[in-house]
């Protein structure tokens, strides 16, 4: 399992970068401290985690850093 930080401010999420369908297990048994659910911003290459993503325009998640336009990342090339 490939492991990365939140990138938000003040956030201590890992998110656990799996191929494994629903997220690795142990990342899952512990949702205060990993997320299996992140997005990835394109503008500032930014990761973050499903709680960090709270603002929405056109009910499309936009970075907290950028406001640029949050999207799933591909699992594949990160684990390349």
């Amino acid at each position: 399992m490939a492991v990365m930080m939140c990138s938000r401010r003040g956030c201590d999420r890992l998110l656990s970068v799996s191929r494994v369908p629903g997220g690795n297990p142990v990342a899952r048994n512990d949702p205060e401290h990993w997320a299996v659910v992140f997005w990835h911003c394109a503008s500032c290459r930014a990761y973050f985690c499903d709680r960090c993503v709270t603002r929405r325009v056109l009910r499309r998640p936009v970075c907290v850093s950028c406001a640029g336009v949050l999207a799933k990342p591909d699992i594949d090339a990160l684990l390349n």
